[in-house]
């Protein structure tokens, strides 16, 4: 219910956004709650597993899950958007692209029963980072919208 409520509240935060911001800086702000919350994800396995307090890795635990809740509610959304503004999107791009989305998912849940799910939710953050960074020339962080035939 945490995730659940970490993924709603920021979508209520995009409606106002989303109409001041390029949908591209939106995603990169997410992505950088999906590193901090995989961040405390993995710190918070390493305190519970060893001799520190463990109230403290519940704290970073709690605390990871709102951060990728936070962050993976806005970057699934704005994705799409943020590819519509600033180029053309097909039906069958669109398409290719929500398989894409099921087949990473997909592949996500089966390596968390192989691997631990702080490292893979560790590996998962930085693959999105890497992905996003090869396209910050075509998803900027910041910049103005292009009017269609301007």
């Amino acid at each position: 219910s945490s995730f659940y409520l970490a993924s709603m509240l920021p979508r209520l935060v995009n409606t106002y956004l989303a109409r001041r911001v390029l949908a591209s800086t939106l995603v990169h702000v997410s992505l950088i709650f999906i590193i901090l919350g995989s961040m405390s994800v993995f710190a918070a396995s390493v305190m519970l597993t060893g001799d520190v307090d463990q109230r403290h890795g519940y704290i970073f635990m709690f605390l990871g899950i709102w951060l990728m809740g936070t962050g993976y509610a806005n970057h699934y959304s704005m994705l799409l958007v943020s590819m519509t503004q600033h180029g053309e999107l097909s039906s069958q791009q669109s398409g290719m692209f929500g398989s894409s989305v099921c087949f990473g998912i997909t592949v996500g849940l089966w390596l968390a029963g192989l691997i631990d799910l702080d490292h893979v939710e560790l590996g998962i953050a930085t693959l999105l980072t890497a992905i996003w960074t090869a396209h910050i020339r075509e998803f900027p962080f910041c910049g103005t919208l292009k009017k269609n035939g301007a």
